[in-house]
């Protein structure tokens, strides 16, 4: 294996929506999905006279999230925010010896949901005690936020543990226990 480079050409493909309905005045529920799929061509070689490399898989991943805003009483609410992940051949481990590669791969699936009470008595002005890691995130943003609050969590999980793969950022984050308490006052 030293006297060459594997070459493996990679295309994707990926497909999102999003939806959303009131039921009430004081109901509100969206959904949101996105399928990922990535394709490995690696049916050609330069010498013939070398092994063929190890075969990728095709890996994909399923998102759904749900969300709920439900308004509780004056100034009150719920605001529920569910995620579920599913892998579909996600590469866990490669192992390169002298005269071979193994790839093992995981099918898996992981669930994060965020809960919390929200008051917000004026409509620049909001409270929110939430569990779970927050979906949207505030920094560098609008004051509004943006809805890439578990990304840049998993983000950041990888960078602080860059020995650790997707698989896991997936599982730290399903088992995160996080308590958050967040004021936002727009002026």
């Amino acid at each position: 294996y030293l006297g060459y480079f594997d070459v493996y050409k990679e295309s994707g493909s990926r497909f999102s929506a999003t939806a959303g309905a009131s039921l009430t005045d004081r109901v509100r529920v969206g959904l949101a999905t996105e399928m990922s799929v990535r394709n490995y061509e690696t049916d050609y070689r330069d010498d013939p006279e070398v092994d063929a490399p190890a075969m990728l898989e095709d890996p994909s991943s399923f998102e759904t999230i749900l969300t709920a805003n439900v308004g509780l009483w004056q100034d009150w609410s719920l605001l529920l925010d569910v995620r579920n992940i599913s892998y579909t051949n996600q590469v866990r481990e490669m192992v390169v010896t002298a005269d071979s590669v193994s790839v093992s791969y995981d099918d898996e699936a992981f669930f994060a949901p965020y809960v919390a009470l929200v008051y917000s008595p004026r409509e620049n002005v909001e409270v929110r005690v939430g569990y779970g890691v927050n979906p949207t995130s505030y920094a560098d943003t609008p004051v509004e936020g943006r809805g890439n609050g578990r990304e840049r969590w998993l983000s950041e999980y990888l960078w602080e543990h860059s020995c650790h793969g997707v698989l896991d950022a997936e599982e730290a984050l399903e088992d995160a226990r996080t308590i958050g308490v967040m004021a936002v006052i727009t002026f």
